[in-house]
């Protein structure tokens, strides 16, 4: 071991090398033996200690103010300098200085024998300090911890034995540790530790490959590339960071590659799955048809067995992603079949292999029966959403509440996504979250914005009309178009609901949405095209042109973002062309040329409208769109 190491090795413990020979061990305490606070830098006698960093110490004074962020995710103890000395003096004759080793890539062991605490404790810039602690000479299986060694030395199968300093400086054994960390507490703190472990643990499988690309993957190779696709997994899963997930779908591509040389069953499957759920999360950035049509191709290269076991409940949910991401985007009808032929299925096997489905599977079956519903318009489908709903996130069921009120009229309904998307709002905002992945069920400031501004919206309406409901382009006025997200409410005689929120604060919700720039994903178009229709409805009962500034303003974000094949592109190019006619029509004091503009807008995508509702004929929205654009005349 060199001087170097020996010599910080020891300082940590506060034991310095004697040169005289009467010491035993060569060991020995100074006089005036002190330890330091991290925060302050003070010697102190006495202070707390962090259970997991033992060499991070906190004086009182810089404990109360709370002056390291280790406090947040460590527990720290009291501790005396007096009491340390006395444990350090019952060890010191168990450890023999001349067995210290350095084990470069053991990666032997990673808990305490004993607590089960994890042993490698890397530093907090680098990741790159040597971690120790101690074997038994006898058995080498017993790895302890500096705490628990002088208890575990005093048990009586140890009487006589000798415990070795083991000191791990490899790379791999700081991976493990910040992978440990980062699966633990699944913290986006942790995003850039975990992403330091993957990057590890790569380069070292693919110096093995280097070395001979053709051979069959050892165990070890099998089960470190198992501990990537794992971390990778989990990492999709929790964060939908668009550098990350290019990496992700990269660096699990090579590990499926990796796997199809090896006779490791698990890993094949496992990286399989994985890259599966990769291209289905990059999918929701990129809003391409080729990483949906990616997802379903490798997921239909995973195995299947009879029974269904809980693996294949996954899978079969992600097959239901895979086929809904890719109708988003062709409009094929057998995909939204397929989607809720297997999402259906992937609930059923989940409910047989265990007591409670889990959430990804239930988050993937509300959003199909979400989409199923803004086509087909059937009340069981929106029931089934909502009683699903409960157990995925609060504004996927406040969303959910709020289509069976836009398509049935129960103003109860609009009451609870009132007060869901309300709560979430106000629970997002204690933790905001840049970037989510609609699989964890968490959302951003700027969806949940989204979703409340709807809400509102309807509120709004509802209060302001004598029928108590709005106008909504698809229902049952003759000649209406398939929407994807809203329906005409039949009338009725409900009193105004209660408590609604002024146009003005309304308003500036809608403000701070188009003001916020946000991460593209898939569900956003669906969530901005019915902020756009609801802010059009509220328009025809009270005109204030700032509505169809804003509802133009998101509205071509929309479209923007909808390929020419996306069965959403009709109804969406229709509520652009409305809010440009509507403004046209308003003149509002604006100049001619920005008034003359406006209509030329209008023709324009009302006319590409209707040569789609042509090519599909849909001949009652051929007579709507051209007496929208026969107005302009």
């Amino acid at each position: 071991m060199s001087q170097a190491i020996s010599a910080a090795l020891w300082n940590t413990f506060g034991l310095r090398e004697q040169t005289f020979q009467n010491t035993t061990n060569g060991v020995g305490f100074d006089d005036d033996y002190r330890t330091v606070c991290v925060a302050c830098a003070q010697l102190i006698s006495c202070g707390f200690s962090c259970s997991e960093c033992h060499d991070k110490k906190l004086c009182c004074v810089c404990y109360e103010r709370s002056e390291t962020t280790d406090i947040k995710r460590h527990y720290y103890g009291r501790f005396d300098v007096e009491e340390e000395i006395a444990q350090l003096r019952s060890i010191i004759p168990l450890l023999d200085r001349k067995s210290s080793v350095v084990q470069y890539m053991s990666n032997l062991h990673q808990d305490c024998r004993r607590c089960g605490r994890v042993l490698q404790v890397p530093n907090a810039d680098t990741y790159s300090n040597p971690s120790y602690y101690y074997t038994c000479r006898e058995w080498e299986e017993f790895a302890i911890c500096l705490g628990c060694l002088p208890q575990e030395a005093a048990m009586p199968i140890h009487r006589g034995h000798t415990f070795d300093v083991i000191i791990d400086a490899s790379d791999q054994s700081q991976a493990n540790y910040c992978a440990h960390l980062f699966l633990e507490s699944k913290d986006s703190c942790n995003v850039i530790v975990a992403l330091f472990a993957a990057r590890i643990y790569l380069r070292t499988l693919e110096t093995t490959w280097n070395i001979s690309a053709h051979r069959s993957p050892e165990d070890h190779e099998a089960k470190l590339a198992m501990k990537l696709v794992e971390l990778l997994g989990c990492l999709a899963d929790c964060y939908l960071i668009p550098d990350t997930i290019d990496y992700i779908v990269t660096t699990l591509t090579k590990m499926v590659c990796l796997a199809r040389r090896s006779n490791d069953i698990a890993l094949k499957v496992a990286s399989l799955v994985a890259l599966g759920e990769g291209y289905l999360l990059q999918f929701e950035l990129t809003a391409l048809e080729s990483d949906a049509f990616a997802a379903i191709e490798i997921l239909k290269l995973v195995p299947m067995s009879y029974p269904r076991s809980t693996l294949d409940c996954r899978v079969l949910s992600y097959m239901a992603g895979a086929h809904l991401a890719r109708w988003m985007v062709s409009g094929s009808d057998d995909d939204l079949k397929e989607a809720l032929s297997r999402s259906r299925e992937a609930v059923a096997c989940s409910k047989m292999t265990s007591e409670t489905c889990s959430q990804h599977i239930l988050i993937i079956h509300v959003r199909v029966l979400m989409m199923k519903f803004y086509t087909s318009r059937e009340k069981p489908i929106i029931d089934e959403a909502i009683q699903y709903a409960t157990s995925t996130s609060i504004r996927v069921r406040g969303d959910a509440y709020l289509a069976r009120f836009r398509a049935f009229g129960d103003v109860n309904d609009l009451k609870l996504a009132v007060e869901l998307q309300g709560t979430n709002l106000a629970l997002v905002s204690q933790d905001p979250k840049p970037f989510s992945s609609w699989l964890a069920a968490t959302s951003t400031p700027y969806e949940s914005n989204c979703s409340l501004a709807e809400a509102y919206l309807l509120e709004y309406e509802f209060s302001q009309s004598d029928s108590g409901y709005t106008r909504f382009m698809f229902g049952n006025t003759k000649g209406s178009p398939k929407s994807d997200s809203s329906f005409e409410i039949p009338t009725s005689r409900h009193n105004a609901a209660s408590n609604a929120r002024s146009l003005d604060d309304i308003i500036k919700l809608v403000k701070i949405i188009v003001d916020t720039s946000s991460l593209r994903r898939s569900e956003l178009p669906l969530l901005m095209n019915r902020l756009c229709e609801a802010l059009l409805s509220v328009y025809d009962i009270q005109p204030n042109c700032r509505l169809l500034d804003y509802a133009i303003g998101l509205q071509r974000q929309v479209l923007q973002q909808t390929s020419q094949k996306s069965p959403h592109r009709l109804q969406r190019l229709r509520v652009l062309g409305r809010a440009f006619l509507r403004r046209h029509q308003s003149k509002n004091g604006r100049p001619t040329s920005q008034v003359k503009s406006d209509g030329v807008q209008a023709r324009r995508l009302l006319s590409e409208a209707l040569e789609l509702a042509r090519s599909i004929q849909d001949h009652s929205m051929v007579e709507n769109l051209r007496a929208e654009i026969d107005s302009l005349a």
